[in-house]
């Protein structure tokens, strides 16, 4: 018996093949781009001449300093603590602002974590932050020269987190 050798060869079609390929890899381009993470939305209030913080009566005054300690209105407060102080001064409905003010050499993960706490709130009684101020610099010190102090410091530590 006999093979035959010549004839047709079989053949495996590629252009199909490659349109699949291309298909594929644009449909990863593009779903890639929608499960981009998100970062964190941040309103940025607009250009104003006048310093817009309120009165040292009118909201609490909490400040990092560069060893991620707090302080309320002057007195150390710690973390596990800062709602319960912050209840009393905000009022029940937390309507009343909190100016928050971070020391440049504070860690940045214990910033976001009082962040995350004041929003969050304290789930038994539903207390929570519902307006928090972060002030740039030039508006604490705008805001220090009308006041005649600085409402940030505490115990001969500036707004800044430095020794006076």
């Amino acid at each position: 018996m006999r093979l035959r050798t010549g004839g047709t060869r079989a053949e495996i079609p590629v252009a199909p093949a490659g349109g699949l390929s291309l298909i594929l890899i644009l449909l990863v381009a593009v779903s890639s781009t929608l499960s981009a993470p998100r970062g964190l939305l941040v309103k940025l209030p607009g250009r104003s001449e006048g310093v817009a913080l309120p009165a040292p009566g009118d909201a609490a005054f909490l400040s990092m300093l560069p060893d991620a300690s707090l302080v309320l209105d002057g007195e150390p407060v710690a973390i596990e603590r800062l709602l319960s102080r912050l209840e009393p001064k905000l009022g029940r409905n937390g309507s009343r602002p909190v100016v928050f003010h971070v020391s440049d050499d504070a860690p940045y993960a214990a910033m976001v974590a009082v962040v995350d706490l004041l929003a969050a709130g304290e789930g038994s009684s539903g207390f929570r932050v519902r307006r928090l101020l972060v002030p740039t610099h030039a508006e604490v010190m705008a805001w220090s020269r009308s006041l005649g102090r600085d409402p940030f410091a505490h115990e001969g530590i500036g707004a800044s987190g430095g020794r006076r």
